[in-house]
């Protein structure tokens, strides 16, 4: 029905599912209709403009996050990461930062691992210019269990971005020093693998 209705009728769709979440209690309809009307609203929240704490735009985003939440109560545990995505995305749009980050961060902890684990910490720390994520990702990268090779990508590139993002001279050394020994490491991994060696353990 949703998919004949031209955009004038939105408003019929979003009161006729609401109507519906009012009459349902299985789990699933209540997961499926509370998605879609966070769809829609989500939606909504995408269009151009300022999101003053009144506008259309900014009270979208608050539904669109309020029906989510919902449809994570009721949601398989295979649906919860793509939610809180969204979830991070809508906070994003409206200016939450502080969400945005708490959404991503959970993420990055409870449902990425490993390499992936590390560049979401490292993304976090990008857009929040925070240096503790940086140092989160480089714990992580030292605990996981892959490749020496993608240990020292992630470790090269991450002490880079927290010499830059150091807040004194004292700490902009350790870390150059740190990216120092692991170039050092990555050329001796390289040679090595030139001459055929058996690559050592990091």
């Amino acid at each position: 029905c949703q998919s004949r209705l031209n955009k004038k009728a939105e408003k019929e769709v979003v009161r006729a599912y609401k109507r519906a979440l009012q009459k349902n209690k299985d789990k699933k309809a209540l997961y499926n209709i509370n998605m879609a009307l966070a769809g829609i609203y989500q939606q909504q929240s995408k269009q151009i403009g300022f999101a003053s704490t009144s506008s259309n735009k900014y009270l979208s985003g608050e539904k669109a996050v309020r029906y989510l939440t919902n449809a994570y109560r009721y949601c398989q545990r295979e649906d919860r990461m793509q939610i809180l995505k969204q979830m991070a995305e809508v906070h994003l749009k409206m200016g939450h930062f502080d969400e945005w980050k708490n959404l991503k961060t959970v993420i990055a902890l409870k449902y990425l691992k490993g390499e992936a684990r590390c560049w979401a910490l490292n993304a976090i720390g990008d857009k929040m210019r925070d240096g503790h994520f940086y140092q989160m990702a480089i714990d992580e990268c030292k605990k996981a269990k892959i490749p020496d090779n993608v240990k020292l990508d992630i470790e090269e590139t991450t002490y880079a971005k927290m010499i830059e993002t150091a807040t004194s001279e004292q700490e902009k050394n350790a870390y150059a020093n740190s990216l120092k020994q692991v170039k050092t490491q990555k050329q001796m991994m390289f040679m090595t693998m030139l001459n055929g060696k058996k690559k050592s353990k990091i």
